[in-house]
């Protein structure tokens, strides 16, 4: 029986799958099993995977039909046999040092979750998280950690640079139907668990930065869950602890102006959700413009919004139109 079982949920990344799954059998730490759930892929995903369980013993192939990733992530768990659990996107890849780094720290510190940095991955840059002052490894209190899964810069609701105690995982089973399941579990896992966290600065998660992955797309009605799902965290978490309302209202108002800029990359009209998330801005402005957490530039920009809202609209896309045509000439 493995000490820890890594779960990857594949579906059609056979550009990415070798490399991702390769940086998990050079792991340093090797006491581990890889679960690899072939969520009904139509490219050679599967026959990749299928390629690995013979190459190694630690690697485990299960089929399914696909439901998505919060179906495949709790499939893996049903199949895995180890104390601790970890995940890796089968298009993103991993330091050799993650898995070492997360174990030692949740054994050293005697933590029921461990939590590292993470590097966004883009074609032409790496951008690595923030490293804060202090000493690390650091056990983190309740509210440092919920102030940290709620910084855009922080280490994120994403379970993937994270190592779990297998128990919170049997409880906390990832939401299915959802395409922001993991702030769905965390939040309300930190919130109501006395469990002790571990944190780790260092960027040993490589998060791949794709084009057609779920934030980079066409904007869709069910992107609100990017904002319903921060809000109902937020009423959460200040329920219990109202001082931590303005990191919360920070990441619900961030979320806004990024769907809004999503929606003026689409080529398509979205008229009724573009008005839904300028009224969710202009309602709250007065709690942006208090907000200290929030930057000068945004508060600028929700008095533009608030007096003249069709500046602001033709700035965002003038300035988006040039970024992205910078982007594709580099």
């Amino acid at each position: 029986m493995a000490i820890i079982s890594i779960i990857v949920p594949v579906y059609n990344t056979e550009k990415y799958l070798e490399k991702c799954i390769d940086s998990i059998l050079h792991q340093k730490f090797t006491d581990f099993e890889l679960i690899l759930v072939d969520d009904g892929s139509t490219d050679s995903s599967g026959s990749i995977c299928d390629h690995y369980q013979q190459l190694d013993t630690r690697v485990k192939c299960i089929h399914k039909p696909n439901q998505g990733q919060s179906a495949a992530r709790n499939y893996g768990l049903q199949f895995s046999t180890g104390k601790y659990i970890g995940f890796v996107d089968s298009d993103d890849y991993i330091s050799p040092l993650l898995f070492e780094t997360l174990y030692n720290n949740i054994i050293t510190y005697h933590c029921d979750l461990s939590i590292c940095g993470i590097a966004l991955e883009y074609s032409n840059r790496t951008v690595c998280s923030e490293i804060p002052d202090g000493e690390f490894p650091k056990v983190l209190s309740k509210k440092e950690a919920l102030i940290g899964v709620c910084k855009d810069n922080g280490f994120g609701v994403y379970p993937c640079n994270k190592l779990f105690k297998r128990e919170l995982l049997e409880k906390y089973q990832f939401k299915e139907g959802h395409i922001y399941e993991d702030a769905l579990i965390i939040v309300p896992m930190l919130l109501e668990e006395d469990i002790h966290v571990v944190f780790s600065p260092e960027p040993y998660y490589y998060y791949v930065q794709r084009q057609n992955s779920s934030m980079h797309q066409a904007f869709a009605e069910s992107n609100f869950e990017y904002i319903t799902v921060w809000m109902q965290n937020r009423k959460l978490v200040t329920k219990k602890y109202p001082d931590l309302k303005p990191y919360y209202d920070k990441r619900v108002y961030n979320n806004c102006f990024k769907l809004l800029d999503k929606i003026y990359l689409d080529t398509c009209n979205h008229l009724s959700a573009e008005e839904k998330i300028v009224g969710i801005l202009t309602e709250n402005s007065v709690s942006i413009l208090k907000n200290h957490l929030m930057t000068y530039h945004q508060r600028v920009m929700i008095h533009v919004i608030r007096f003249c809202y069709p500046l602001y609209k033709w700035y965002r896309k003038t300035l988006l139109y040039f970024k992205f045509r910078r982007k594709h000439n580099d």
